[in-house]
C-alpha cells in the first residue's frame, strides 16, 4: 500500500504544473516542496493540507483492518523496533541509574567518570 506521502509525491507530479506555480498557489515554500518531491523530505501538516486542498486530494479510510502500532514500527525500523534495541555497551557499562561525567582536575584535565 502507498504511504500518504507517496501519494502526495505522485499527485504533485501528475498535475503537470510546474512546483513553482503549485507553490505559487498553496503557499507552501517552494524549496520545502522540492525537497519533499525529490528526496521525501517532511512536510508540516499544515503544508500538507494546503497541498492536499489545492490538488483536490481527501485521504479516506481503506477496508481493510489497520496494522496495529507496534507492527508498524517494527516494519519501520528494519523489523527491530524500539522495544527490542539493547542498550549501547557503555550503557551497559555505566549501568541503568548512574551517568556519565566529565570533570576537570587542578590540572586543567579532563577526567571521565560514573556518578
Amino acid at each position: 500500500m502507498k504511504t500518504v506521502s507517496k501519494q502526495l509525491r505522485d499527485a504533485i507530479e501528475r498535475s503537470g504544473q510546474s512546483q513553482y506555480e503549485i507553490a505559487k498557489q498553496t503557499g507552501v515554500n517552494r524549496s520545502v516542496l522540492s525537497r519533499f518531491v525529490a528526496s521525501g523530505h517532511g512536510l508540516r501538516s499544515h503544508n500538507v493540507d494546503a497541498l492536499c486542498t489545492y490538488l483536490r486530494l481527501e485521504l479516506q479510510q481503506v477496508r481493510t483492518p489497520p496494522i496495529p502500532l507496534a507492527e508498524s514500527r517494527n516494519a519501520d525500523a528494519g523489523g527491530r523496533g524500539m522495544q527490542g534495541a539493547s542498550p549501547s555497551p557503555k550503557a551497559r557499562a555505566r549501568g541503568k541509574n548512574s551517568k556519565a561525567t566529565t570533570k576537570t582536575t587542578k590540572a586543567g584535565t579532563a577526567r571521565k567518570g560514573v556518578e
